[in-house]
Parts: structure tokens; sequence; C-alpha cells
């Protein structure tokens, strides 16, 4: 099943207008183009959209951006706010977090892994951790925790964490 797009087609020809009108001679105004592009940005949300062109209106580029030019933006944009851009506008999240803040803090905390596409909890952890260790930016006691990949370490890192009281309350225990 597909995604429903979170950018309309109308919303798309308005940002390709305003790229018109600030530039002249490029790839955006040629309406077959166009209409190739909106497959390339329909699951991008307008909010990230609109801050990729005007930051690279910002920078004072004498040529347009290229599309790719533009998604590569957008990606950067959509990743420096954790997607919460695109986050907001599923259906599946939109809305006030129901009464019980304890529930309400597992369904919000197991739509965040899924959207950031974690199994579990505790491969959030590891895989922020072996992020730190791929930088070269561990904390002081990591060591050579994290070094491994996680499907490399999912085994020992869980039968560590087996039958922890850590967090359960909060994000449940794992599954077998």
């Amino acid at each position: 099943m597909e995604k429903e797009p979170l950018l309309s087609k109308q919303e798309f020809v308005v940002v390709i207008e305003w790229i018109n009108t600030r530039w002249n001679n490029n790839t955006w105004s040629n309406n077959a183009n166009v209409k190739r592009y909106y497959d390339d940005f329909k699951n991008f949300a307008p909010d990230t959209i609109w801050e990729a062109v005007n930051d690279l209106y910002d920078k004072g580029l004498k040529f347009a951006p290229t599309p790719s030019e533009v998604k590569s933006h957008c990606v950067r944009v959509s990743q420096s706010h954790a997607g919460e851009y695109e986050r907001r506008l599923r259906q599946d999240i939109k809305g006030e977090l129901p009464e019980g803040a304890k529930e309400g803090n597992r369904v919000g905390l197991e739509r965040y892994l899924d959207g950031m596409g974690y199994e579990s909890f505790w491969q959030a952890v590891y895989e922020t951790g072996h992020k730190r260790y791929v930088n070269g930016t561990p904390d002081k006691n990591d060591g050579e925790l994290y070094k491994q990949p996680w499907e490399e370490a999912k085994e020992w890192f869980l039968e560590g964490k087996k039958n922890s009281k850590f967090l359960t309350g909060i994000v449940g225990t794992e599954k077998e």
C-alpha cells in the first residue's frame, strides 16, 4: 500500500511558480519535467520543501538549484527536524495524545520508533550508541560497547537487557 502524498500537486505547483519567479532559465519551467519532479517530492511535507527552497534562495545562488539539489536539501531539512514536519502530517498520529500520560507515552514512543524504522526501544538505544562510535564521538562510558552493527550485536545486547526493570514501565519488555 502506497502512502498518501504529504504534498498536494497544487502546493507543488505553487513551489515551482515561486522558484520560477526568483530564478529564470531553469529546468523547473518545463511542464513535462514538473510532472516527473512531483513524484520525487510528494512524500516531503510542504514545510520541509518551503524551508529548503528558502534556504537555497537565501544563499544568493545566481542560478536555480537543480531538482536533485532541492531534494537533497529537503532531506537535510527533514533530518535536521528529525522528520517532525512529515510525522505531524501522517494521518495516524494527528491530534492530541489520549488522556493517561503513561499510555500516551507508550503510544507516542511506539509511533516514534516505528517512524524512525526501529523495531524496539533497545534497538534505538544501540543504534544511537553505534552512530556515536562510527562518528568517533562515543560517550566516556561507551568504550567498545557499540562497535558492532545492530544485526551482529542484537542477540547479546538484548540478552543483557532481559528482565531489566529499566524503563519497562514506559517501553514494555522486549518481545522474543
